[in-house]
């Protein structure tokens, strides 16, 4: 019998959500929650959970990036974007930047010239 992740990925979702009933201002929270839908291919409700969580915090650069990928999935270019453009501005400021995701603006912007 195959291992069953559908119901470990809900009860994961369940959990997160839990959480948030008592902490609801959790950046770090709503990112997970986020990534937990993301997984269940729920791109909607993650890229709610991601706006959520800057909108707890705004200098999140984690919850910018995984909402720049999600949008980038959805085929909102603009959005994504935009999404890594923040992530870069709070990532070189604090030496944590990570190159892929100039390859990603790079391929994005590439996709949105030829639209």
């Amino acid at each position: 019998m195959p291992f069953n992740t559908r119901f470990w990925d809900e009860l994961v979702i369940q959990s997160y959500k839990t959480i948030l009933r008592r902490k609801p201002e959790s950046a770090l929270i709503h990112t997970n929650l986020g990534l937990a839908y993301v997984r269940v291919n729920k791109d909607k409700k993650a890229v709610r959970s991601f706006q959520r969580a800057l909108k707890y915090n705004k200098k999140y650069a984690e919850a910018y990036y995984h909402l720049g990928m999600t949008y980038k999935r959805l085929g909102k270019i603009e959005e994504a974007l935009r999404c890594f453009n923040n992530y870069n501005k709070l990532t070189v400021k604090k030496n944590t930047h990570d190159p892929f995701v100039d390859e990603v603006v790079a391929k994005l912007k590439g996709e949105d010239q030829e639209s």
